[in-house]
């Protein structure tokens, strides 16, 4: 075993003696090994996160269970933010796994939870009343500033990696750009013929949109927001014809690129997600093993925060209706890497796309619903070797084989 083997075992064994969080390898070390992602485990579960709606004594029905929605790390990784659609949000040490402090927002709701630069401060969309974008600061528990502009549900949010700006978007087929600065929009972009989804790149210089109604995606640069995108394109997968004849649609819920500004990972509430090569937009893989959450629950689309990159960019970690955690692995080197065999990134031709490369999961976890009975948000961490899991449940994940997950009966009422 090479030294860096080594130090990668003491270091999970001293995680799982002291309960102290691995560090997460910088690109001049070691990234995450395939023992480690197959062997995490639920550290610490947390029950009754989530208040429950009151049963109506005069419907037999029992009504649907509220869950977790949205989850985010602070750019430190020391704390996890939690919103449910009870309207409330919480933060989490997750050195201690204890909670930190604890939000209402029965006035305004919460969704899309996004931390910014500013450890404890988060973006969040609003549920109810307006569709105000609303900056909060957990330190004084109040909000900074109120983001007017949008004029139906904010489906979107994504922080800027480099500064204090962030995008938004819409039903209302807009997206907004911001500064955390200013409480007007700096730039817009209108008229995309369906609600929108968006994400940045690693430099912060270039931004991605994807129209679920349309099946496009496309690249813009930030240096000419108002332009028209550079490069776009209409996601198309013939793989889809053994499912279906006409070939049923891709209905995209997110957008993530990799760490290495390489790929871009579309989650999806089908049979399938995707990777994207990001350059040509090509889909280079097809990642399937999971049960997809599906689209409507409670009149709204039910994945979209379910699925995530590792930070060193070789794995994909999905959770899905049944509760379970999927993890994908596309084994490219470290760093500045490229998908290598079996997936072979497709050259750009025009016309219609070839095929993808069909990945099946490398390990399904939480198969005995030890970290609760869904797994509607997946989220890892961007400094530590850990993941958050919820639905109407929440858990800490760590590699470690042997702990068994502590459970904590957190019921608020």
């Amino acid at each position: 075993m090479d030294p860096s083997k080594n130090q990668i075992t003491q270091l999970l064994r001293e995680s799982s003696r002291t309960g102290k969080l691995p560090d997460l390898p910088s690109r001049d070390r070691q990234p995450l090994t395939i023992d480690q992602v197959t062997s995490f485990a639920p550290a610490k579960v947390f029950k009754g996160l989530v208040k429950q709606p009151r049963r109506d004594p005069r419907s037999a029905e029992e009504p649907p269970l509220n869950e977790i929605t949205s989850i985010c790390f602070s750019d430190s990784g020391d704390l996890c933010t939690v919103a449910g659609e009870d309207d409330y949000f919480t933060t989490y040490d997750v050195k201690t796994g204890k909670k930190h402090k604890y939000f209402a927002s029965q006035k305004y709701g919460v969704d899309h939870i996004t931390a910014t630069h500013h450890t404890g401060n988060v973006l969040h969309a609003s549920t109810k009343g307006n569709h105000d974008v609303r900056y909060h600061s957990a330190h004084d528990n109040v909000y900074l500033k109120y983001f007017k502009g949008h004029k139906e549900k904010v489906c979107s949010i994504s922080m800027s990696p480099v500064n204090s700006t962030f995008l938004t978007g819409s039903f209302d087929e807009t997206v907004l750009y911001w500064d955390l600065r200013s409480d007007r929009a700096i730039g817009k972009l209108k008229n995309m013929d369906g609600h929108c989804l968006t994400a940045w790149d690693g430099t912060g210089k270039i931004f991605a949109v994807a129209i679920p109604r349309k099946q496009i995606i496309s690249l813009y640069s930030v240096d000419a927001f108002d332009k028209k995108p550079f490069a776009w394109v209409t996601i198309d997968d013939p793989g889809l014809d053994r499912i279906a004849n006409p070939r049923p649609p891709i209905f995209m819920t997110s957008l993530e690129f990799s760490n290495n500004g390489k790929y871009i990972l579309v989650g999806c509430a089908t049979n399938a997600h995707y990777v994207l090569e990001a350059f040509t937009l090509q889909i280079v893989a097809r990642l399937e093993g999971h049960v997809p959450l599906g689209f409507e629950r409670k009149g709204v689309t039910r994945s979209g925060a379910e699925i995530c990159w590792t930070p060193d960019s070789r794995y994909v970690l999905a959770g899905d209706k049944d509760g379970k955690v999927c993890i994908w692995d596309l084994n490219p080197k470290t760093g500045n890497a490229d998908l290598v065999p079996p997936i072979q990134p497709l050259p750009y031709e025009p016309g219609p796309r070839r095929p993808a490369t069909t990945l099946p999961t490398l390990n399904v976890m939480n198969e005995k619903r030890e970290a609760g009975e869904s797994a509607r948000v997946v989220k890892f961490n961007p400094r530590y070797a850990m993941f958050a899991s919820a639905g109407a449940d929440a858990a800490l994940w760590l590699p470690r084989k042997d702990a068994p997950a502590e459970d904590e009966d957190t019921n608020i009422g």
